[in-house]
């Protein structure tokens, strides 16, 4: 019986409000704590790493969708202004090994985190699913751009 959490449509619906909470939580005008705990609980969840069967069932295809949510999300993490949650989000994203040479305290993200993540989107998702949301994501940013531009002349 699935209606009393018994089933996977139970377990899929409790990752999808997972996932809607993880992607709400990705505010900037939000405490660090709740965005750091968003990406700690996306890193400790390991649902962007998990793999679906060969499947082409509603729940599979559910799963993959609020999985690629939560990675969207967690590149969005790589540009917090807080340290903290741009370090989690690099260790999600590639599972990164920290080198003498970096430090938490660092106010850029380090080049190869956005190579390792690119590099896992791509053989990952490929579709054009994750190229319209990234291309909406990099219209959206070149609006505010341009919006923020205005204040300057």
């Amino acid at each position: 019986d699935t209606t009393r959490g018994g089933g996977n449509d139970n377990i899929v619906g409790k990752i999808g409000i997972f996932g809607k909470v993880t992607v709400r939580l990705n505010d900037p005008l939000s405490s660090w704590r709740l965005r750091h705990s968003a990406a700690l609980a996306i890193e400790t969840s390991q649902l962007i790493h998990w793999v679906a069967p060969n499947t082409i069932s509603q729940d599979a295809q559910e799963l993959s969708k609020t999985q690629l949510e939560l990675y969207i999300t967690t590149l969005k993490f790589l540009e917090d202004n807080d340290p903290d949650v741009r370090f989690v989000a690099g260790r999600v994203l590639g599972n990164l090994s920290v080198s003498p040479d970096s430090t938490r305290s660092s106010t850029s993200v380090p080049l190869l985190s956005f190579e390792k993540a690119y590099e896992y989107a791509r053989s990952r998702f490929v579709g054009s699913t994750f190229t319209s949301i990234l291309m909406s994501s990099v219209q959206e940013n070149l609006l505010n751009l341009e919006e923020d531009l205005k204040v300057f002349v």
